[in-house]
C-alpha cells in the first residue's frame, strides 16, 4: 500500500509494517518477559507481603495470631521414650518460628512462605505460557489461609468450640496499582525494545 501526498510524492510504509510485524511477534509470546522481570517483580512482592505481614499487597496487615496460638508455638512438652523410659523436655519451636518470630502469621514452618517466594520451588506454582503468568502455592492449607476457615480439631483431637481462623490473603483480589504499573512497563520494554 502506498500513500500519495498532494504533490504526488510516494510514502513507503515498509518500515512501519516491519515494526508492526515485530511488535505483533513480541505480543504473541510474552513468556520471556514473564520468566524474567515479571517473575522477579512478583518474587519481590511476595517477599514484601510476608515481611510486612500482608500490608504490601493488601494495604492492611493480616490479623495477628491469637494468644492461644502464640502460647502453643512456644510451649515446652515432655515426652517419654518408650524404649528407655526416660523423659525428655523439648520446645515445640520450629525453624520458621525462630526465623520469623513466634507471633508472625503464616510462617510456622516457612513452607507456605517458600511456596510463594521461591519461584519454581517444589511446593510453589509457576505456570508460564506465551500469554499467561501464574504464581501461587500447592500447599493444601494455602487456600484456607487465603480466605479464612473454621478450625474444628487440633493435634488430631476435636475442639469443644470450633475456632474461626481469619483470612490472611497472600494474593489480593486486586493487585496494587504500583505492581500493575511495573508489569506494564516490563511488557512495554519487551514489546517495543525487545529489552528484558
Amino acid at each position: 500500500m502506498a500513500m500519495f501526498a498532494e504533490e504526488g510524492a510516494e510514502v513507503s510504509l515498509a518500515g512501519a509494517r516491519a515494526l508492526l510485524a515485530d511488535l505483533s511477534g513480541a505480543i504473541k509470546d510474552l513468556s520471556p518477559v514473564f520468566r524474567g522481570p515479571i517473575d522477579e517483580t512478583t518474587t519481590r512482592a511476595f517477599e514484601a507481603q510476608f515481611a510486612t505481614k500482608g500490608t504490601r499487597l493488601n494495604g492492611a496487615p493480616w490479623q495477628p495470631l491469637s494468644p492461644t496460638t502464640i502460647a502453643l508455638r512456644t510451649r515446652v512438652v515432655t515426652r517419654k521414650d518408650k524404649s528407655t523410659g526416660l523423659k525428655t523436655r523439648r520446645s515445640t519451636n520450629r525453624v520458621g518460628q525462630a526465623r520469623a518470630g513466634f507471633a508472625t502469621p503464616l510462617q510456622n514452618t516457612r513452607r507456605l512462605w517458600a511456596s510463594f517466594v521461591k519461584s519454581g520451588g517444589p511446593e510453589g506454582v509457576r505456570v508460564i505460557t506465551p500469554s499467561t503468568y501464574q504464581r501461587g502455592s500447592r500447599l493444601r492449607y494455602a487456600a484456607g489461609h487465603q480466605t479464612g476457615f473454621l478450625m474444628t480439631s487440633m493435634f488430631g483431637r476435636p475442639l469443644k468450640t470450633p475456632k474461626r481462623v481469619p483470612a490472611r490473603p497472600m494474593v489480593p483480589s486486586v493487585l496494587p496499582a504500583d505492581l500493575v504499573n511495573e508489569y506494564e512497563r516490563a511488557m512495554a520494554r519487551y514489546i517495543v525494545d525487545g529489552a528484558l
